[in-house]
């Protein structure tokens, strides 16, 4: 699908139809099987030794991400860091993170996790120093990842539901005061309530999105035959894949 959804793109961009297809398989699959491999041997008792430092590193990397030379800043967002030709995200770094130190840091806590002082309050600083880093970059969506991964580890070690439902109420007020205060999350937000509010404007990639899904049909157009990767949908390799998918393959 990448390489049929990223045709249009890879040619305007890079020069070459299949420059994305070709980019993610051997920079991105086939190393990945390759680590895959490696990581599945490697013993569980040595991911609660590296959990701490791990996690450590992880903050790092996401402060670095706003340091000039070091992190690379693009459309209006400090989400990558580039050393020499090799760049990542560190915010992807901190999803594998924030399991292992949960972990570690739960089991540590053991009975004491069920009260306030060794259990809601530490956890919810944990959360803040990561949620502002990444809320600074700024990154909702990897926010809203981590922070459900980082709650269900919480329900699961059988935390009082009360903290929970603490926690539900400040995150709900949190993404309210995020959404006031930035226009593109209120436009955002608004297109989310009413996809017809803006269809040349803030809502013309979701309406797009639903031109692409509604072409589609039952059974599709057939693989390469989408009509919206042609500069209608907005990066169709990345946020509006599933459209194309959609397109070409149908609800079947």
């Amino acid at each position: 699908m990448i390489s049929s959804a990223g045709v249009v793109i890879s040619q305007v961009r890079f020069g070459s139809e299949y420059y994305l297809f070709k980019h993610q398989l051997f920079l991105g699959v086939l190393p990945g099987l390759v680590i895959m491999a490696i990581v599945s041997r490697v013993r569980y008792q040595w991911w609660k030794k590296a959990a701490v430092p791990f996690f450590f590193l992880a903050v790092l990397f996401l402060c670095l991400v706003f340091i000039p030379g070091i992190g690379v800043r693009l459309q209006g967002a400090s989400r990558w860091i580039q050393i020499g030709t090799f760049s990542f995200q560190p915010a992807e770094m901190m999803k594998l993170a924030i399991v292992l130190y949960l972990a570690f840091w739960i089991e540590r806590r053991g009975k004491r996790l069920r009260s306030l002082q060794d259990g809601l309050l530490p956890f919810a600083v944990i959360l803040t120093v990561v949620g502002t880093l990444i809320i600074k970059q700024p990154d909702m969506g990897t926010l809203g990842v981590i922070i459900l991964i980082a709650v269900t580890i919480f329900f699961v070690a059988g935390v009082p539901l009360k903290h929970l439902s603490a926690l539900g109420a400040a995150g709900i007020f949190l993404v309210l005061f995020l959404v006031k205060i930035e226009p593109y999350r209120m436009n955002r937000f608004t297109t989310f309530l009413n996809p017809q509010h803006d269809p040349r404007g803030t809502s013309y990639q979701i309406n797009q999105a639903l031109i692409a899904v509604g072409s589609g049909g039952v059974w599709g157009l057939g693989i390469g035959h989408s009509r919206q990767k042609f500069n209608y949908l907005p990066e169709p390799v990345g946020d509006s894949i599933f459209a194309v998918v959609a397109e070409e393959l149908g609800i079947v």
